[in-house]
């Protein structure tokens, strides 16, 4: 509906905020999808509206922190990443780092991003989320020193 420009994809659209507010997997999938499709000031007024206890559970962290790092918003990004837990606590570091990295607070930033990598240091996996961070964010140094 919304590549072809149907009229009643505002309406489909509001139907599943309303559906998935209450669901922190749901709202992660809506949100990830708002994120790719260009949608992050949509998404932003939608959060305006989710119950806190829902945007602070996992999956639904991930998903507002990439709406917030896809519009640049370095305020936002830290607050929502700073001084909480995540069930994968690496990427809220990774996260945090990209926020402040932007803000030119080196330190701090390299502080996070020393974290992160040693959080997602005993999982593969997670090592592969970081490679995968750091591909995205253009940040070739620390995606090397990665590999």
């Amino acid at each position: 509906m919304h590549q072809v420009n149907d009229p009643g994809f505002s309406a489909y659209l509001t139907g599943l905020e309303k559906s998935t507010a209450g669901n922190p997997a749901e709202l992660a999938q809506l949100l990830s999808w708002m994120s790719l499709n260009n949608q992050n000031l949509v998404a932003v007024d939608f959060l305006k509206t989710v119950p806190r206890e829902i945007l602070d559970r996992w999956p639904a962290q991930l998903a507002v922190a990439e709406i917030y790092l896809n519009l640049k918003d370095w305020p936002q990004l830290v607050a929502r990443t700073q001084n909480t837990k995540w069930r994968q606590d690496f990427l809220r570091h990774a996260f945090l780092a990209n926020a402040l990295r932007a803000q030119d607070k080196r330190a701090a930033a390299e502080h996070e991003w020393a974290a992160a990598v040693k959080e997602a240091s005993n999982e593969s996996s997670s090592l592969v989320s970081l490679i995968t961070l750091t591909s995205q964010w253009h940040w070739d140094t620390e995606r090397i020193d990665l590999l």
